[in-house]
């Protein structure tokens, strides 16, 4: 059975709020309440991507599935992978490497 979406949204919300400010928080919330799931979501994501709020790759796929099972357009959500944790780290196999890269 598929979850609640405004508990859904709620737990996300509760989980990323370590890195999310008061003021977006009570949007947030006060959005979820007022049933406007949609808008609350299409707001995080942008939240999350313009202010570089770096997430987990699970955090990530469980946006975008949110964002599928509300039907939100695929642009709202796939700009998440860009801030993906482990995107912000570049494998380095070797000190040639890091001097190519760097050059």
């Amino acid at each position: 059975m598929p979850r609640d979406p405004k508990q859904h949204l709620s737990d996300i919300i509760n989980r990323l709020s370590p890195h999310l400010n008061i003021q977006d928080l009570e949007n947030f919330r006060d959005m979820i309440d007022n049933n406007e799931w949609g808008v609350a979501f299409e707001i995080l994501c942008d939240t999350l991507y313009e202010f570089e709020i770096y997430i987990t790759e699970e955090m990530c796929l469980e946006l975008q599935e949110y964002g599928k099972n509300l039907n939100i357009r695929e642009s709202q959500w796939r700009i998440l992978e860009e801030i993906v944790e482990s995107q912000k780290y570049v494998k380095i196999d070797s000190v040639e490497d890091f001097l190519e890269q760097r050059l």
